[in-house]
């Protein structure tokens, strides 16, 4: 057997074997797909490399013989082709082309392996469904007084929730979490551009579903503002939203660079007595790689938020880690869920923040979802 054959039917043997005893365990269609492709690939592998039948079996064998050469010389989809190919000059390009196909079935069963633990550390959140039809969360770990100062709530203004529905069912749940207030922040500007009395008509109406269906929970409006020329202008104007008629703001940054101007327009804003918080710096390219480059932002002086889930992995790898960092270095000042709907980073909140009490502890974690923000809406001076 040529070196590449061995290679492709050695190194198919392992999802071969996974696959069959994971479809046997769990019954999954993925299981069985990749136990299907590591079959075809080790048949293409031990196929090509049967040489030429005459001499392959011997004259007692003849029957068998004859039934082989009319099976192998069945057209079945491609297959014909590559055989003619490979018996012909160009074998070692068949080889190269077996091999690259291995890799690509090896790197596909790598990505279902990274969904399949996806899965199962969703299904961890132990996240059930009651009899009454709503989704139920864990009681929270008795955090009193939680504000959340960067949530997505207002339906139809950004890609928040759709519906009026989606968003009460969202204030139900952050009740069920222990959240006692909440500042809806939608994105401005947006990818499609909408007048403010939308978003305040928004507003309004779910300030009165709030009422009228007896849910016990303060909601204020504040906007999630990426960083432009005229965002100080604005502020002055009331076109876009400090956090709950504060004078702090969020300020979200680009996930893959930092603006050259931003100190700048730190120092401008503190000026103007407007006090920037940014927003999820642990999703930034820059702040993962040097978490020193967030520590200079942080003394300009700028408040830090992270995203609860992102200290369970929801947004990545990369941000989990950068948000941990954070949290050992001492920069992050409040923690917040930037939930944009019911099941998006919602039902990670609470366990994020068992993971940031597990590095912090408990009063510091109470600091950032409860005391610090509270500061915010009372427009404290925060040192």
């Amino acid at each position: 057997m040529s070196l590449p054959a061995m290679h492709t039917a050695v190194g198919m043997s392992v999802p071969f074997l996974i696959g069959l005893l994971r479809f046997l365990k769990t019954r999954r269609v993925t299981s069985l797909m990749l136990f299907i492709v590591a079959v075809f690939m080790i048949f293409c592998a031990m196929w090509a490399e049967i040489p030429d039948i005459p001499s392959f079996f011997s004259e007692k064998n003849m029957m068998l013989e004859h039934n082989i050469m009319k099976w192998k010389h069945v057209d079945i989809f491609f297959f014909h082709g590559l055989l003619d190919r490979y018996q012909s000059e160009d074998r070692g390009l068949f080889e190269g082309a077996l091999l690259l196909l291995s890799m690509f079935f090896l790197m596909l069963f790598a990505a279902s392996r990274t969904i399949l633990s996806n899965e199962k550390r969703i299904a961890s959140l132990s996240i059930k469904e009651p009899s009454g039809g709503h989704i139920s969360f864990n009681k929270p770990a008795n955090y009193e007084d939680i504000i959340d100062i960067h949530c997505h709530l207002l339906p139809e203004v950004d890609d928040g929730p759709e519906t009026i529905e989606e968003s009460i069912e969202m204030c139900r749940k952050m009740v069920d979490m222990g959240v006692k207030h909440v500042i809806a922040t939608p994105h401005l500007p947006w990818r499609e551009k909408y007048e403010n009395n939308k978003i305040l008509s928004s507003y309004e109406l779910l300030k009165k579903r709030l009422s009228e269906e007896q849910i016990n929970l303060n909601i204020s409006l504040g906007s999630d503002n990426h960083i432009t020329w005229d965002l100080i202008e604005k502020l002055r104007k009331g076109e876009v939203y400090p956090l709950a008629n504060s004078r702090y703001f969020l300020l979200e940054l680009d996930h893959y660079t930092i603006p050259p101007s931003l100190e700048d327009f730190i120092t401008r804003c503190n000026k103007e007595e407007f006090y920037p918080i940014i927003t999820h710096p642990e999703r930034n390219m820059i702040f993962q790689s040097d978490i020193s480059s967030l520590r200079k932002i942080a003394e300009m002086p700028a408040l830090i938020q992270i995203t609860s889930s992102s200290l369970l992995g929801y947004s990545g790898k990369k941000p989990k880690l950068a948000a941990i960092d954070a949290l050992k270095s001492g920069l992050v000042d409040i923690i917040a869920s930037d939930a944009h709907a019911l099941n998006h980073r919602l039902k990670g909140f609470e366990e994020g923040l068992k993971v940031a009490e597990d590095i912090v502890g408990r009063e510091s974690v109470q600091d950032m979802i409860s005391r610090t923000p509270a500061m915010v809406i009372n427009n404290d001076k925060i040192e």
